[in-house]
């Protein structure tokens, strides 16, 4: 069906099938990995070994934990490139970035999960992850309510934020796997019938003449109703799915509208962990979608079925049953009493076979083989053995760290999706919201939606020795102020540049001794400003008729006193290597083994 006409219902319902054929063998191995997440998977053959105990060690979601805390941040820096080098221009485009840090902040911490986090852990999971925003698709400004007062439509508006985002599990949106920017998608989820009553009839509310099923939940608000949702370029519609008609037949559709946004309101990426088989015939995209636990689920196993026969034991030597010559009945009940009464050699501990060493090394290969199949614990914090000195630690790990470039990049890619997203929502509103107090004005947007956004992990102590390495090619003259401020990230630079330029005008001794007066006023000394201020008149007519006479004048200055020394530039030579070498001081004042020296305070040395 061309994409410019209307969705039906047996498009929609065939759309959705198709998809879930294409993801069908990925959501398998998604729930198999959901085994060793959440320690549901079966360590043995229960048709085989029943009675078998059974251990669960918690290293797969360990191993996840420690990739997505240690490796991939959350919080995104945005870029945004002037059309042109103009100060106007740039001061536009350090507006759509701060405000687009203060949208994503915001529609982050409005999710029970942060969106970003979350995805970074699907990638890590499954090896997808999807990023859906906005999905909230009316975005305009609230309408004044009939008899609500001024202020309580001011509050009401400064709540107004329009823009969501969310990481939904991969299997909830189903996407084109080979469509980096999808033209269609389906979305399948559970709806409360009363949320779909008010779905429905807020549509027909807005316009009278859409063609919209209100749903009836009749007695049951609170029953879950399986729909599709389905998304194109040009088209939004939302249905029943057939599965929730207990009598069978079609689903039911609820409305279908324009899609004024113009785009498909998700973005996705493969972890970069996999590869098709030579001999794949269809799309299949369980090979691309690879988490970093697929290629040691194996060896997980068997590090579960080693653990739980090691446990069996230790619990059968620790709770070992006794063995006796008398009847075991009244064995039972002997040993049951303080004394028991017999011989020594009435009563004795049954004997189970010793654990060989060779038992506990074979774990040691195991644990090796995990590491090897999905990455290094020194990315953890954990420091190798055999590595002694913190450049050798840091050479392994940057090696180490390549292998999140492609999920960086990925996350990357679908932040600058979601974000230009959130420009084009803004755009077509008459009115653009404040977000913790960043404003931009349609012109500032310009109807350009491209924007660039990067996930760094910063070290303090290389972030340092960035600092130190600009600062020095600043003051020899081979890089300038903003190449500085780009080192430094700093994310305002016209801010900045107002920020010093603002200093140089307080630092005028006729802007200071303005302030001086200004504050003297409002601690109630308005009658000593006067005096002062005629006194200053004075003083200057007599330093004119004095310098028209060849004279010089007399009497100390007015201002005499008033801050006019300049105060130290924030980029004052040293001031980050003095920084840098109070980080890699020792936490003791003396090292043991060598006499302690007298410890000199930083400002007096050279």
């Amino acid at each position: 069906m061309p994409e410019d006409k209307r969705p039906t219902e047996q498009y929609i319902e065939a759309t959705a099938k198709h998809l879930e054929d294409v993801w069908a063998k990925s959501v398998l191995k998604w729930k198999k990995t959901d085994g060793f997440i959440h320690g549901t998977f079966p360590v043995w053959d229960e048709t085989k070994h029943p009675d078998r105990p059974a251990v669960r060690p918690a290293t797969g979601r360990s191993r996840i934990d420690a990739a997505v805390d240690t490796q991939l941040p959350y919080e995104p820096q945005f870029h945004r490139d002037p059309i042109n080098e103009s100060a106007t221009q740039k001061e536009a485009a350090d507006r759509v970035e701060n405000w687009l840090s203060a949208v994503w902040e915001q529609a982050s911490l409005l999710e029970a999960v942060l969106p970003a986090k979350q995805a970074a852990r699907h990638l890590v999971s499954y090896g997808y992850a999807i990023l859906e925003g906005p999905y909230v698709r009316r975005s305009e400004k609230p309408m004044r309510e009939e008899d609500e007062s001024d202020e309580d439509y001011e509050v009401r508006l400064s709540d107004w934020f329009p823009f969501r985002m969310r990481a939904p599990h991969p299997s909830r949106i189903l996407l084109p796997p080979m469509e980096k920017r999808p033209s269609h998608g389906i979305k399948r989820v559970k709806h409360y019938a009363k949320d779909l009553h008010d779905l429905t009839y807020s549509r027909l509310a807005r316009n009278k003449k859409a063609l919209v099923d209100v749903y009836d939940y009749g007695l049951e608000p609170w029953k879950l109703v399986d729909t599709i949702e389905y998304f194109s370029k040009k088209w939004h519609a939302l249905m029943t799915s057939s599965q929730s008609i207990e009598r069978g037949g079609a689903g039911r559709l609820l409305f279908v509208e324009r899609n004024t946004d113009g785009f498909v309101p998700s973005a996705h990426g493969f972890s970069g962990w996999g590869q098709e088989p030579t001999d794949m015939t269809e799309i299949d995209p369980s090979y691309a979608a690879q988490g970093i636990l697929d290629p040691v689920l194996d060896t997980l196993l068997r590090e579960a079925q080693r653990k739980s026969g090691l446990h069996n034991a230790l619990i059968q030597m620790a709770f070992a049953k006794m063995g006796s010559t008398k009847n075991s009945t009244e064995a039972a009940l002997a040993l049951q009493g303080d004394i028991v009464e017999g011989e020594e050699g009435d009563y004795w501990w049954l004997k189970y076979p010793d654990m060989p060493n060779w038992m506990f090394t074979a774990g040691e290969e195991i644990a090796r083989e995990i590491e090897e199949g999905t990455f290094s614990l020194m990315q953890s914090g954990f420091r190798q053995e055999g590595v002694n000195t913190v450049g050798q630690q840091a050479i392994l790990m940057n090696k180490s760290n390549l292998k999140f470039q492609v999920i960086t990049k990925q996350m990357e890619d679908m932040a600058s999706v979601i974000a230009g997203n959130f420009l084009r929502q803004a755009y077509r509103m008459e009115t653009i919201p404040i977000v913790r107090g960043n404003k931009i004005s349609h012109e500032d947007i310009g109807n350009r939606y491209h924007i660039r956004a990067t996930f760094e992990l910063v070290d303090p102590v290389l972030a340092l020795q960035e600092r130190e390495m600009a600062m020095r090619e600043f003051q020899a003259g081979l890089n300038s102020r903003e190449g500085y401020w780009e080192a430094a990230r700093v994310k305002d630079t016209s801010t900045r540049k107002r920020q010093l330029l603002e200093d140089i005008v307080h630092q005028m001794p006729e802007v200071a001794a303005e302030e001086v007066f200004a504050t003297m006023e409002k601690v109630g000394f308005a009658d000593l400003v006067e005096r002062l201020k005629a006194q200053a008149l004075a003083q200057k007519a007599a330093e004119q008729a004095a310098q028209a006479n060849g004279g010089a004048p007399a009497g100390p200055s007015v201002t005499e006193g008033l801050p006019s020394e300049e105060p130290a530039s924030p980029m004052e030579p040293g001031r980050p290597a003095t920084a840098l070498r109070e980080m890699r001081k020792p936490l003791t004042s003396a090292v043991p083994g060598q006499p302690q020296q007298p410890r000199v305070p930083s400002s007096a040395r050279p």
